[in-house]
């Protein structure tokens, strides 16, 4: 093996070669770039040896970058916990900040709204006036409230807006809570009523409709307890009386679909006689307090007996084209034509025009009709040829016939109903009669509020002359008269609670005349717990509800407690007529209970007093209703 020969020719060549190089003016240029650079202020602050962490286990940690004791507000941070504006640390080494606080620039752009200040926009004259209206007349609601826990014991539904420490969610876990059972009927058979389960086959009928026969059978029971002092001369004619009564109500409904079925129905404690107001109807009664009226007619009587076998409710009703299928297999011929015929009750402008409670008619009825700007238009003709009722005084009255159409159209704002009727009475003395009738419903919408609302305007027609004079809880008239009915109602919601204040008034021109009616009390029942009879026994309402040249208010406040299972309504309210009809006044209290699933117990009293009479009238009933 040779020994390697060391070239030191070669490694002199390369030394001076790199000599050369080095003291070139180019790489001196950059070489003197390099250190400039590291000689920055900027970087140099920031990089330095102090900041370099020492090796594990040896030296100390480095001094924080500014002191802290702690806190989140110091000498160089602010209660955001932000460094305050030129004090950051980026700041003191020279570093822009690359962040901004997040209020500045929170992610989303503010509304036109929210960077502008617009002025406030003026409410109207009329508004102004309305609302300062209604703000009167929630005045008394606060000390209602607090009366009414008072008395029941029980919280208001208004709690969840008004305390700011009840919450409807609670911080106790409840866990599953069983749903209450579904309320039996008598009879329901073979399919439940709102039961579950599998739906049967059914049966085809010729026409290619599919029914399932289900039998259900149900009812409701009222029992009250009633006394009544009148003066001569009220809206009783001075009835004076304390009772117990007992209303019993019975249904048997044959269901083959969805929109067929029959139904029948019996009151077998009360029977309708077809007489005038208030004694139309006789319920079966015992009198505790012997029955006696100061202004004529029956008097000491120790009970009434309204046990009967008749047929209240008796009636069938269908689609077309639900029976028969085929005419439109794909509902595309606009055949939805609804009929019933039989005995059934029957309600229009609610109450004021139509109110009956049985009545044979028969019916047809166009739904879902639409277009330049009715969302839907509902038309049902009637025909009715036996059982209705007029306020005659002379005999039941069988024989009248009844011609009407009714509508109803949904609009973007408000549902309309538009209705004309003819009586045709072939009893001389009590004579035809044309009744027309419009109103409106709709929300009507404030600066402040919200207000629902409905208005009617009525008017009545004979066509051979007003029939025979007659008289009528004080009211004189005439069987059929010529006049016009306005009605309105008006109601609205407290802020910051769930219950209802309302405001009804109706003004009567000469003397206005509805088609039908049952015997129980005028058109105005729907003005308020002041003009509406109880439907039990002979306990008539208050003030006088005759539409004979008249105008009336009542002014209510309805109070919800315990979640809506209890409630109160506090009402006023007055009437003034012509003649002899002279003003009257008269308040009410009602409670309402809701007991169990399907009981009902209701208290209820009044006080008036009318021009003219000695002392004050007074009512007191109580009331448990059974739904079964």
């Amino acid at each position: 093996m040779h020994a390697r020969r060391t070239n030191y020719t070669s490694l002199l060549s390369v030394a001076l070669l790199a000599g050369a190089v080095i003291g070139t003016p180019r790489f001196a240029s950059a070489q003197s770039s390099v250190d400039d650079a590291f000689s920055e202020p900027g970087i140099n602050d920031v990089i330095t040896l102090d900041d370099v962490p020492p090796a594990p286990g040896g030296g100390t940690m480095p001094e924080p970058l500014m002191p802290y004791d702690g806190e989140a507000e110091g000498e160089y941070y602010t209660a955001d916990c932000f460094a305050a504006e030129g004090e950051s640390w980026l700041d003191w080494h020279g570093v822009p900040e690359v962040f901004e606080h997040p209020d500045a620039n929170p992610g989303y752009e503010h509304s036109y709204f929210q960077e502008h200040e617009l002025p406030e926009e003026e409410p109207e004259l009329a508004w102004k006036v309305w609302e300062k209206w209604m703000e009167f007349l929630e005045m008394p609601h606060e000390p209602l409230v607090e009366i009414s826990e008072f008395l029941t014991r029980a919280k208001h539904d208004g709690t969840v807006f008004t305390d700011p420490e009840h919450s409807w969610v609670s911080g106790e876990p409840k866990g599953i809570v069983p749903i209450m059972d579904r309320p039996p009927l008598i009879i329901e058979y073979p399919q439940k009523f709102l039961g579950q389960g599998t739906i049967p086959e059914g049966v085809e009928l010729p026409t290619g409709a599919i029914w399932r026969p289900t039998l259900w059978v149900f009812g409701s029971n009222r029992f009250g307890v009633s006394y009544r002092d009148d003066q001569v001369g009220l809206g009783q004619a001075g009835f004076n009386f304390g009772s117990f009564v007992n209303r019993l109500a019975l249904f048997g409904q044959l269901n083959f679909t969805g929109t067929e079925r029959i139904q029948i129905g019996i009151r077998p404690t009360d029977e309708e006689e077809g007489r005038p107001l208030l004694t139309g109807r006789e319920y079966t009664s015992h009198f505790w307090k012997t029955f006696t009226s100061g202004g004529g007619g029956r008097t000491n009587l120790d009970g009434l007996d309204g046990w009967n076998g008749d047929l209240n409710v008796a009636y069938f009703e269908g689609q077309l084209d639900e029976i028969f299928p085929g005419i439109d297999p794909f509902d595309t011929e606009m055949l939805d034509y609804s009929f019933s015929v039989g005995r059934q009750a029957m309600s229009f402008q609610r109450g004021l025009l139509v109110n009956e409670d049985m009545i044979d008619a028969v019916t047809v009825t166009r739904n879902t009709l639409y277009g330049n700007g009715n969302l839907n238009l509902r038309m049902t003709g009637v025909f009715a040829w036996n059982r209705l009722t007029r306020v005659a005084p002379l005999e039941p009255n069988t024989r009248a016939q009844m011609y009407g159409l009714f509508t109803e159209s949904d609009f973007r704002y408000n549902t309309m109903n538009l209705d004309v009727g003819f009586v045709n009475d072939p009893n001389r003395t009590h004579r035809d009669v044309l009744v027309a009738a419009v109103s409106s419903t709709q929300r009507l919408v404030g600066y402040h509020n919200t207000y629902n609302s409905r208005f009617h305007a009525l008017a009545s027609f004979p066509t051979e002359g007003e029939g025979v004079g007659t008289a009528f809880m004080g009211s004189p008239g005439n069987v059929t008269g010529q006049g016009e009915l306005f009605f309105s109602q008006i109601s609205v919601t407290p802020h910051e609670g769930e219950d209802l204040i309302y405001w009804n008034t109706f003004v009567v021109v000469d003397q206005f005349t509805s088609l039908a009616r049952a015997p129980q009390a005028g058109p105005l029942g729907d003005t308020g717990l002041l003009f509406a009879a109880a439907g039990l026994g002979l306990y008539g309402p208050p003030l006088a509800t005759v539409t004979n040249s008249s105008v009336g208010t009542a002014l209510g406040y309805q109070i919800f407690l315990d979640t809506k299972n209890q409630q109160i309504i506090y009402e006023v309210g007055a009437r003034e007529g012509k003649g002899n009809d002279n003003f009257e006044v008269a308040g009410a209290v009602q409670y309402q209970r809701a007991i169990a699933q399907n009981w009902i117990w209701l208290i209820s009293s009044f006080m008036s007093s009318r021009k003219g009479t000695d002392g004050l009238s007074t009512g007191l009933r109580t009331e448990i209703q059974l739904f079964f």
